[in-house]
């Protein structure tokens, strides 16, 4: 049995994903203080429901809540006894260690990892028989790099946080156009999509794919130049402000 405890944005994502990528309903229980929000799953799916205690008879356990509830919510599961898996950011392996003594794992999944595709970091408090199938089960959905604990915040900037900056720059880009906005933005949406899957599905570096759209002297080698000269320096700035 796969328990979640909390069913915000990632726990959503998360559930939504093992779904539908071959874990079954019944193998899945979730406790949440927003029932309210399960209506669509529910509609979908037919996962438990249940409460914190009965979520505690799981094999595997999901800490889905705030970073500052985490720790609160972990010092009530007094017969846990699976291997918990953490995706709090914020959170410690110390931190969890030194309440939950059993085997623990720090993950952080792409939001990505919904439609099957991303990097999911892991980092175990120890290796066991559990801390394989907790790899294999995120294999499903996304991609699995185990990392050292300390190696989490630099990696998460571009597995994390990056489809969020993406996202930012496709608005920016349709926002400086002189369509309407709804013309631009799907645009914007389609044609991001659409190098995801040329890089993707035709084999292209990042360079391959720059050099095949930026011919010498055109618009497009115009415009790197600009952000090439500008955006160093605002990607640095950002990271600064993230760590």
């Amino acid at each position: 049995m796969i328990g979640f405890i909390g069913y915000g944005n990632m726990g959503g994502a998360l559930v939504r994903a093992f779904l539908s990528h071959g874990i079954p309903a019944d193998e899945i229980v979730i406790s949440t203080r927003s029932p309210e929000k399960l209506k669509s799953l529910l509609d979908e799916y037919s996962v438990s429901v249940g409460s914190m205690n009965e979520v505690q008879s799981a094999d595997i356990l999901f800490l889905c809540v705030r970073s500052s509830d985490a720790l609160d919510v972990l010092k009530q599961l007094t017969s846990f006894k699976g291997h918990l898996v953490s995706i709090n950011g914020g959170i410690s392996l110390n931190d969890l260690s030194s309440i939950y003594s059993g085997p623990v794992t720090k993950a952080m999944p792409p939001l990505t990892a919904e439609v099957g595709r991303g990097i999911v970091l892991l980092c175990h408090n120890q290796i066991c028989s559990t801390s394989k199938i907790i790899e294999e089960l995120f294999s499903k959905v996304c991609s699995v790099e185990i990392l050292p604990e300390d190696k989490f915040p630099d990696a998460e900037n571009i597995t994390g946080c990056a489809p969020a900056f993406f996202a930012r720059f496709a608005e920016m880009l349709a926002e400086s156009s002189n369509f309407s906005s709804e013309e631009s933005l799907k645009m914007a949406k389609e044609t991001l999509i659409a190098t995801a899957l040329l890089l993707d599905e035709g084999k292209l570096s990042l360079n391959d794919l720059i050099e095949k759209v930026a011919t010498k002297g055109g618009i497009t080698e115009k415009g790197l130049q600009v952000m090439d000269d500008e955006l160093p320096s605002t990607v640095k700035k950002m990271y600064e402000h993230m760590h």
